[in-house]
């Protein structure tokens, strides 16, 4: 739930500056966002890494239906611990008050390790975006 209107927190998720605020969560550094908003139109987000070198993960969008739902692909370009090969997310925004729910699921992650840092690591990102939004 984000304190925030379902455009804004729609926009949040498609506009790259914002983005780029929110999506490495606090390990980003020097975060930049690509973004082109369409069906099969592509994203990439892309951070600093501890020892210098860049990380980002990229995809494509496959539904696009503003403000109420998104679902892309994901790829990393970082060290996962994993192959990836077929990562999906769905994003769903629903407008509770002046208030947004977001059902958030991310399919394709191997194993129950990588499936318990990705629990965490998108917690970190999105207690960020709340953060944000507020």
């Amino acid at each position: 739930m984000f304190d925030a209107s379902v455009e804004a927190v729609f926009r949040a998720w498609t506009t790259p500056e914002k983005l780029a605020a929110w999506a490495w969560g606090t390990l980003g550094k020097d975060v930049t966002a690509e973004v082109d908003l369409r069906e099969g139109g592509h994203y990439r987000i892309e951070t600093a890494g501890s020892n210098g070198s860049r990380m980002a993960f990229s995809g494509t969008y496959l539904e696009i239906a503003p403000p109420d739902r998104l679902v892309y692909t994901v790829t990393w370009q970082a060290p996962m611990g994993y192959d990836s090969p077929g990562e999906l997310v769905t994003v769903e925004f629903s407008p509770q008050g002046e208030k947004t729910e977001v059902v958030f699921i991310h399919e394709g992650v191997p194993g129950t390790q990588a499936r318990s840092e990705h629990v965490r690591g998108w917690n970190n990102t999105f207690d960020l975006l709340s953060k944000i939004l507020e």
